[in-house]
């Protein structure tokens, strides 16, 4: 599903950020209070090391199952590219909309 690709991981990226930007929120009653930028941050820095933990996943299903889910440094690259472009833009709209 090469077509999919791209939109997959950048929605996913949004989607991933997006939940630990929740997390981040609702643990302030525990942690006390995150300013905005730190817990937008932290939320992007969190995706970056899921879509990072994926791909060590897919090439783990390659080499020990025998799938073909990496296609080549460029794939991979490609996929935590679009990832993080989709939790940057989801960040980026996250602190527009609680300026607003």
């Amino acid at each position: 599903w090469p077509n999919l690709d791209i939109p997959t991981h950048f929605a996913g990226g949004m989607a991933i950020t997006f939940g630990f930007a929740t997390l981040l929120r609702e643990a302030q009653a525990r942690l006390g209070s995150i300013p905005a930028p730190i817990r937008s941050l932290c939320a992007l820095g969190m995706t970056a090391i899921t879509a990072i933990a994926w791909e060590f996943m897919e090439f783990g299903t390659d080499y020990f199952f025998g799938t073909v889910t990496v296609l080549g440094v460029q794939d991979t690259l490609s996929d935590l590219f679009f990832g993080l472009a989709g939790g940057m833009l989801m960040m980026a709209l996250s602190l527009l909309l609680m300026r607003g």
